[in-house]
């Protein structure tokens, strides 16, 4: 009986014993092959954060015995362990298949190696790199937009990229039209990126509208919507920056543009009465000093109601002040507007044609009437021998002219004023000859591409060369010109001595075609707007200048109420138009030759001079062989 018990103790004993011995092998061998696994090709992952974001180190393995491991396992910094803090976070997800580390608000400090062990092995490295930040946004998430530069932020070694998959739409809130972005961030330059910056600017139908959002998270918020003063039927271009970014940076930035529709072409508003019975078959005619405006409704009874009112409002649109008028029209659907004195008939006209039945009112519409040129008349032919006798005068005096010019040029040539030396002020005369300010002048142009951009931009550089001239052009104030574009334009050709206008293929196509825009801050037909203005008050000044590269235009393509001007062809006539600018000809009548010397002995106008030069070329041949490629 004895031996029997005995027996069954050291039976039950060794089965526990060998019940260990097998687990010790079985957890033994599994941890070596982890360990020799590991070993072999031990995984390395970069990790960048800027201060202040989250960091999180994740490590994942299907060949782990999660229970065991949680005992025998920790993460280390270089040669530290790390432990629980306000800041540091550690622990596995509920599925028990990953082990996780996270630091909030990563600081410099935080700048190493980092490592998750398992028995004394580690099993993966992370070297996290912490980055100074590039501009610090705002705590609050969405904010006006605060201006940015490398300028002020010199500490910026990268910038992020564009962001991606931008979406624009429009919709109807509360019976007004908004405008909502939606975009998602760069897969360039994450690191970097700290928010982004949303510009709304008003194009046609809305010009000088413009607003800005700053969005100071990169992940949290993507998208906005814009509703204030969003108008119907007005085009809008978007543009989605991401930040930080300096005004010089288009890499980052994203450009859309999307029209609003007309209030009745939405379905919400397409049985109201004024959308239902707005005008139709609307035509105006001039002849003999009159305007003939007839118009309809269509055949519907709730649209030919007794109880009708029709208004119209006509304007000059060079001589608005003189040239305007208003009248009430209760019957009948047609009006004569009487232009009383001739000078009401050399110019178009402006038509606003708006309407109230049972005074409700109904859609307005706009008409332009074209005012034909007075023909001139025609000059009656002198008989044969009147002509001849003209002929042999102009040769006689042809040739006394040139007798005269010869002598001048050998007895009476005169060098008066050299360009100052680079980057000396201009010395000081006793009686000058030329105005002691600078000269600002102001340059008008179109955006067509990069090359003709930088020819425009080359073109700025030799006027300011010359250190007698401070050109001024929209691609050097962006800045400047975000807050109000219209209002920047008006002050510019208001304020400056003189203003350059250069024609191009694409100013004649954008100012008769009204749906190719372009990407100009303010459309180019508002900018030559304000010329006509400036001339219509004084039609004798003559400080604006037309004028043309050979790259991108010809002299057909200089704006119809500049043409009757003396035009510069560029680069040929750089040198001409420097002394238009200072007006040369207006202080030496008398004079042939000019009285300032142009460049020489390495004056910097001369390097400029032949930078504009190598920038038409490269412009000519980039048009060339996109004219070949689309052929």
């Amino acid at each position: 009986m004895v031996l029997a018990s005995v027996h069954r103790f050291i039976i039950s004993r060794v089965f526990v014993l060998l019940i260990i011995v097998v687990e010790w092998r079985v957890f033994s061998f599994e941890a070596e092959r982890i360990r020799r696994k590991v070993e072999s090709s031990p995984k390395t992952i970069q990790l960048s954060r800027v201060i202040g974001e989250s960091a999180r180190m994740t490590y994942k393995s299907k060949d782990l015995d999660f229970d065991s491991a949680l005992k025998s396992s920790y993460w280390k910094k270089d040669t530290s362990n790390i432990s629980r803090t306000d800041r540091i976070s550690l622990g596995i997800n509920r599925n028990k298949t990953k082990f996780w580390l996270e630091i909030k608000k990563v600081d410099v400090q935080d700048s190493g190696t980092y490592s998750f062990v398992l028995n004394g092995t580690v099993l993966r490295w992370w070297l996290l790199h912490i980055k100074e930040p590039c501009g610090v946004p705002l705590e609050e998430k969405a904010t006006s937009c605060v201006p940015f530069s490398k300028l002020s932020h010199p500490d910026c070694p990268s910038f992020p990229g564009k962001p991606l998959n931008v979406r624009v739409s429009y919709h109807l809130y509360e019976g007004m039209p908004i405008v909502q972005v939606t975009w998602t961030p760069p897969n360039t330059g994450f690191g970097d990126l700290w928010g982004y910056q949303l510009y709304i600017t008003g194009k046609g139908g809305h010009p000088g509208h413009n607003d800005c959002a700053q969005i100071n998270r990169k992940k949290e918020i993507l998208y906005w919507t814009f509703h204030k003063n969003i108008r119907y039927g007005a085009t809008y271009q978007i543009t989605v920056q991401s930040m930080p970014s300096h005004h010089k940076n288009d890499n980052n930035l994203v450009h859309l543009s999307v029209r609003v529709p007309e209030k009745c072409q939405f379905k919400q508003y397409m049985n109201l009465l004024e959308c239902s019975c707005s005008f139709i078959n609307v035509t105006a005619k001039y002849t003999d000093h009159k305007i003939l405006l007839e118009w309809a409704l269509p055949l519907k009874d709730k649209c030919q109601s007794i109880n009708k009112t029709f208004t119209i409002r006509w304007n000059n649109i060079q001589i608005p002040q003189e040239c305007t008028g208003e009248e009430e029209v209760k019957e009948g659907y047609e009006f004569i507007i009487q232009l009383e004195r001739d000078k009401c008939t050399r110019f178009n006209y402006s038509i606003k044609l708006s309407g109230k039945i049972n005074e409700v009112p109904i859609k307005d519409v706009r008409v332009t009437v074209l005012i034909p040129k007075v023909p001139t008349q025609a000059v009656k032919q002198s008989d044969a021998s009147k002509k001849l006798f003209i002929a042999v005068l102009g040769a006689f005096l042809g040739l006394l002219i040139c007798s005269l010019l010869v002598m001048y040029r050998i007895f009476f040539w005169q060098v008066r004023i050299k360009l100052p030396d680079h980057p000396l002020p201009r010395p000081p005369l006793n009686n000058p000859l030329l105005e002691s300010d600078k000269k600002r002048v102001f340059v008008m142009y179109t955006r067509c591409c990069e090359k003709c951009n930088h020819v425009v931009h080359c073109f700025g550089a030799v006027l300011n060369s010359t250190e007698l001239i401070e050109a001024s052009i929209d691609m050097w104030n962006t800045l400047d010109i975000a807050p109000n574009v219209p209002r920047w334009y008006e002050d510019q050709v208001k304020n400056s001595h003189c203003v350059v206008v250069l024609a191009s293929h694409k100013m004649s196509v954008r100012c008769h075609s009204a749906s190719d825009e372009g990407d100009d801050p303010l459309n180019i037909r508002c900018q030559l707007n304000l010329i006509r203005g400036q001339i219509a008050q004084n039609p004798d000044v003559h400080r604006f200048i037309p004028a043309f590269f050979s790259c991108s235009g010809t002299k057909k393509n200089i704006p119809e109420f500049l043409s009757s001007r003396w035009s510069h062809k560029l680069p040929k006539e750089v040198d001409r138009i420097i002394f238009h600018l200072l007006n040369v000809e207006k202080i030496q009548p008398y004079r042939t030759q000019p009285i300032i010397v142009m460049g020489g002995n390495g004056h910097p106008f001369d390097e400029k001079k032949k930078e504009l030069e190598r920038a038409v070329q490269e412009a000519e041949t980039f048009h060339r062989n996109n004219n070949l490629q689309n052929l």
